[in-house]
């Protein structure tokens, strides 16, 4: 999650330079809130470690990796017409195909791993054939070019390694920020709920 810090931040900066305000931003209506952060909860969980490995683990985690990320993509989808929600789910939606096309797990690359100085890691997946979310790329490896490739050194990202879609998620992450800082404050009335707790 470290990766989208920079576009959070750049788009409450432009959005305070451009004389948004932050309280604008609550009221954004997201649907089906709690369903994104469900889906966010199950990957923490079956990563993470705080759980026993479950019986299948190799058909499991894969599946419920696969399962967490086409409920964000439909969560997303349900809120299409929040400016910037359709690049977020554009880039949900290529890591998804990634995802999926690879057996439950993200394709990355070693050639970048290596350059990052993640050995470690990199010995790992030639050992066990994943790490966490990530598989190696290989000659196998279907659509690598929507894998990790791409990596900069730039604090606080500097090491990680991310897709096509984490840009494009950056990017919407930043247009979302900086529009809803930017509309037009409405008054509340007693229906209003606050944002991401909408049930749809």
């Amino acid at each position: 999650m470290l990766f989208f810090l920079p576009s959070i931040l750049v788009g409450l900066i432009a959005g305070f330079a451009s004389g948004g305000k932050l309280s604008r931003l609550a009221q954004i209506r997201f649907r089906y809130g709690y369903l994104i952060i469900g889906a966010f909860v199950l990957q923490v969980l079956i990563f993470s470690g705080f759980l026993p490995e479950p019986p299948a683990s190799h058909i499991v985690v894969p599946f419920l990796h696969i399962l967490s990320n086409l409920v964000l993509v439909g969560a997303i989808a349900a809120n299409w017409g929040i400016t910037g929600m359709r690049v977020v789910a554009l880039g949900l939606m290529l890591n998804l195909v990634a995802i999926a096309a690879n057996g439950g797990y993200m394709p990355v690359s070693g050639e970048v791993l290596q350059r990052e100085g993640r050995d470690a890691e990199l010995q790992e997946l030639r050992e066990t054939g994943h790490v966490s979310k990530a598989t190696l790329i290989t000659t196998q490896t279907l659509l690598p070019f929507l894998g990790d490739i791409f990596a900069l050194d730039l604090p606080p990202i500097q090491g990680r390694v991310f897709s096509a879609g984490d840009i494009f998620i950056s990017l919407g992450a930043f247009v979302l920020i900086f529009a809803g800082m930017r509309q037009k404050e409405q008054p509340l009335n007693h229906e209003d709920t606050p944002a991401m707790a909408g049930v749809g």
